[in-house]
């Protein structure tokens, strides 16, 4: 029986001419949210509630459904998401054009912020009319219906929610950062400072978060954080990672000067990565080298990374089993922070012949068959 032996070898893009290109939304209205579930499908709502929708990666933008929802969005799928509704939460399963609401039982609460770490669990940060007290809301049946897990007696005001995994989550009320193990059953203060508002892990145990006293990192699961070296006193609105050294926090004064800071070592440093002179409020990228932020003015912006090296240390481990073979192998990876790294796979001779391959897969298992190939 021929015997083969895969050797594998990781090869990764050369990036360059980084930028950020202002795109056109046909809004002159605040955006107050922008996301992205697939590099083609992106969504951005104005502060009235109304929704644009892209499905060509931002090249053009139309008005979609005709519901007005809340101003921050999250999606499952290039079809589903969620807004606040006030009270409760809204859903769609078509892409925007129709919205289902679910009210929750306390018709006080109005939800700030949703986050779903898997296709059914989700959480929605709340407050209620009285701002006295932060609650937090609980789907585990994809939206049909939440229940009110927890409450922390503050005046302050909720801005984000983050879940690294369907137990553990992260909640930013005005400057204080909360976590919970148990899905958001209790909470416990892990940092408090004056002015923080958006936050994101780009890994189980690396996460920032940033607002109008800094940008803060936490290497440790989000139990302490410290103070990064950040030379812009803009204040954040919103902070996106696309790997645990790469990201992005987004701002401005509200006025007259919006600011992008990005840093590429672990925030040691940051540098403008744009400027203009109205405010962004969300930052949300699609993959490593495609991300958008919006504002002001309906003022939308696309960063696209098409050369220099970019840092994949997400992938965690190749495995390729069994290896000698007699011809078929399994090839798999895992990763950290959500991003399919491997784009191309590749199986070549000893003489340059590619024999085997699978290209954009968006899987991290691979069966790989040469059996009907000679030795080497």
């Amino acid at each position: 029986m021929q015997k083969f032996i895969l050797v594998i070898l990781l090869f990764f893009p050369l990036f360059s001419n980084a930028q950020w290109t202002q795109l056109n939304s046909g809004s002159a209205v605040e955006l107050s949210s922008v996301y992205f579930p697939t590099a083609s499908v992106g969504y951005s709502v104005q502060s009235n509630g109304l929704l644009l929708k892209t499905a060509n990666a931002g090249n053009s933008w139309n008005y979609i459904g005709s519901q007005i929802i809340g101003n921050t969005l999250f999606f499952t799928s290039a079809d589903t998401g969620y807004a606040p509704c006030h009270p409760g939460i809204s859903k769609t399963v078509n892409g925007g054009l129709s919205w289902t609401n679910s009210y929750f039982a306390d018709t006080t609460l109005f939800a700030d912020a949703i986050y779903f770490p898997s296709k059914n669990i989700g959480y929605a940060q709340c407050s209620n009319i009285t701002l006295d007290t932060v609650f937090v809301c609980k789907t585990t049946n994809a939206g049909s219906s939440w229940s009110k897990v927890s409450a922390i007696p503050s005046s302050d005001i909720p801005s984000s929610i983050f879940f690294t995994d369907i137990a553990t989550g992260f909640m930013v009320v005005q400057g204080s950062i909360y976590k919970t193990t148990n899905g958001g059953v209790t909470w416990l203060l892990k940092l408090n400072e004056f002015d923080l508002n958006g936050i994101h892990f780009p890994s189980d145990s690396v996460g920032y978060t940033a607002g109008g006293s800094g940008i803060y990192k936490t290497t440790d699961r989000g139990d302490t954080w410290t103070l990064q070296n950040n030379p812009n006193s803009a204040q954040f609105y919103s902070v996106y990672f696309t790997s645990n050294d790469t990201g992005y926090v987004v701002g401005g004064d509200g006025v007259s000067a919006g600011t992008i800071v990005k840093t590429t070592d672990g925030g040691m440093h940051w540098a403008l990565s744009l400027s203009d002179p109205y405010t962004f409020y969300s930052v949300h990228f699609s993959n490593r080298a495609n991300g958008y932020a919006c504002g002001q003015a309906g003022k939308i912006y696309k960063y696209s990374l098409s050369s220099g090296i970019e840092n994949y240390t997400n992938i965690n481990a190749v495995n390729i089993y069994p290896n000698p073979s007699d011809g078929k192998f399994t090839l798999s990876f895992t990763e950290n922070g959500g991003f399919i790294a491997l784009k191309e796979i590749k199986v070549i001779d000893m003489i340059g012949r590619v024999v085997w391959e699978n290209k954009a897969t968006t899987n991290n298992v691979f069966n790989i068959d040469i059996s009907g190939y000679s030795q080497g």
